[in-house]
């Protein structure tokens, strides 16, 4: 989650490398999902939708394979519904997928960067 952003801005695509490195240095097979809001300010763009797709492509054969990019915006409503519901189930097979510990059973303890 990136405050601040308006538009699809050149800077915020560029912080993705640090979300990226925390990401890998707490949980480098977790699931991740990179969202180009503002869609429905095209002319505002500063990042091609190719040029996101490839980038988080890239990261996804290092980390997580799946669809991890999604452009919506949040005024139109386009694409929010189906990145979130996309990310929360990746999300649960992602946690049926790992080996219960003593210490993780019945924690309930969720948490999303």
């Amino acid at each position: 989650y990136q405050r601040r952003v308006h538009g699809i801005s050149r800077d915020s695509f560029d912080e993705l490398e640090t979300y990226f490195e925390l990401i890998n240095s707490l949980k480098p097979t977790a699931p991740f999902l990179v969202f180009g809001n503002k869609y429905d300010l095209e002319k505002s763009r500063e990042v091609p939708t190719n040029e996101a797709e490839e980038y988080v492509a890239k990261k996804s054969s290092e980390n997580y394979k799946g669809k991890n990019f999604f452009e919506g915006s949040a005024l139109t409503k386009k694409n929010i519904a189906e990145a979130f519901e996309y990310l929360v189930l990746e999300i649960s097979k992602y946690k049926n997928s790992q080996p219960k510990t003593e210490k993780s059973k019945g924690a309930g303890i969720c948490s999303l960067l």
